[in-house]
């Protein structure tokens, strides 16, 4: 399971990835950098100007782990600001996403008897 973080430029749209494990793979030149202990990202416009946002503002927090059925990749995403996750996969096990009262990320596969099999994210 790898836990990162997707940012899109405010100013051009494109997406910025961040993890501990890859590092930083910047989507575009406006990207400056993360500031961890403010949890602010600064970008720098087209006059040169830094553009300092809230991350929770732009941000998607994200995961990306196999299907322990298929091994299908699954990226899902949770996004504060829109209040709602998203994912991308070809995995036809996968039916939803969810955070737990403890903030746990929750997956549910279904196998192909019908059994529904929710697991905790960190343990994928």
């Amino acid at each position: 399971m790898l836990k990162f973080w997707k940012v899109e430029c405010p100013i051009c749209g494109s997406v910025t990835r961040y993890s501990d494990t890859k590092g930083l793979d910047r989507g575009c030149e406006h990207f400056d950098r993360f500031v961890k202990s403010e949890n602010l990202v600064l970008f720098i416009d087209g006059l040169g100007e830094e553009i300092p946002v809230a991350l929770e503002d732009i941000a998607d927090s994200c995961y990306e782990f196999e299907c322990p059925l298929c091994h299908e990749l699954v990226e899902g995403c949770f996004s504060s600001r829109k209040g709602h996750y998203s994912v991308e996969t070809k995995c036809k096990h996968f039916l939803s996403m969810y955070k737990d009262p403890s903030d746990k990320v929750i997956v549910e596969f279904q196998d192909d008897m019908g059994e529904i099999h929710p697991m905790d994210v960190s343990a994928i």
